[in-house]
């Protein structure tokens, strides 16, 4: 009897330990990105929204804390960062646009070339949202029904003032 219980207790103390070490790996969301940088954080609910980048790409995606510490819940295809791009100095394409939602609520995220870029604009027949450019990442939070929109709804306004509309091939 006396054997099965520290049996028992072996086996219980070994499974709170691995948890100890999954959950302490996964209890902060600058662990569970890794080497990324975070731009942004939102929260929403029980939900992390997280916007992180590295040398290549810019990343949406969802976090929900659960049993083991936070948990990827959904994510989106990466936009093209194109910070670093050494052979041509992009303004604006399609592949530096990325999005991700949670419930009704959407987000277009990406990368924009600050030096050329003024602001981002998107608009639809209730609202305009007019983004001045700060940084290479920008952000426009959205209802999920537009993130499907059409090409007069997004623009980049350049410095020079001239406005280019999706897919930006004049400045792509």
């Amino acid at each position: 009897m006396k054997k099965q219980k520290i049996t028992i207790i072996s086996i219980i103390s070994f499974i709170i330990v691995i948890w100890l070490l999954i959950y302490l790996s996964n209890a902060n969301l600058t662990n569970v990105v890794g080497d990324r940088e975070i731009k942004e954080e939102l929260s929403y609910g029980d939900y992390k929204v997280i916007f992180s980048t590295d040398s290549e790409y810019i990343y949406g995606e969802v976090f929900e804390m659960g049993l083991f510490g936070w948990r990827l819940i959904n994510s989106s295809s990466p936009a093209v960062n194109d910070l670093e791009h050494h052979i041509k100095e992009h303004i604006f394409r399609p592949s530096n646009i990325g999005s991700i939602s949670i419930g009704s609520q959407g987000f277009l995220f990406g990368y924009v070339n600050q030096k050329e870029v003024e602001s981002i604009r998107f608009q639809t027949d209730e609202f305009e949202y007019l983004l001045k450019v700060k940084d290479y990442f920008w952000l426009i939070p959205v209802d999920e029904t537009y993130l499907e929109f059409k090409d007069e709804q997004l623009s980049v306004i350049l410095k020079n003032g001239e406005e280019i509309f999706y897919p930006f091939k004049e400045v792509e």
